[in-house]
């Protein structure tokens, strides 16, 4: 019967040279190395922390400064709201009428606009 003998890695033939003393300075300097480690990693989360609030000021800014210009679009667009009360104020008599089912005609003639003039203004009314 033949016997496989299992060869020492390195490091149990190291260990097994070593006195009780190196094993334990080998261990204080194990300690040190992840302590050192371990405040090299907090110092690099208070950066990418920093990083990230810096990103996210910016970004609120932006967030803020998109909102005044949509809002400054809205007051431009021809149908904002005061474009649209003006409208209805001065064309006002006309939806009605065609909400009720009034025909073109009749609208002109109720309103003495010309029968054109009443047809854009009512097409013109779907882009409010």
């Amino acid at each position: 019967m033949v016997m496989l003998r299992r060869q020492k890695s390195r490091t149990e033939r190291r260990e097994m040279e070593l006195t009780p003393g190196a094993r334990r300075e080998g261990g204080e300097e194990l300690r040190v190395t992840m302590e050192r480690l371990v405040v090299e990693l907090e110092e690099l989360a208070r950066e990418i922390s920093a990083k990230i609030d810096t990103k996210m000021k910016t970004l609120e800014v932006l967030i803020r400064q998109a909102d005044e210009r949509i809002e400054a679009l809205k007051a431009l667009s021809p149908a904002s709201e005061e474009r649209k009360r003006e409208l209805a104020g001065r064309y006002g008599e006309v939806y009605e009428l065609a909400d009720s089912g009034m025909s073109l005609e009749d609208i002109s003639k109720k309103t003495g606009m010309q029968a054109g003039e009443v047809e854009l203004v009512l097409s013109l009314r779907r882009f409010q």
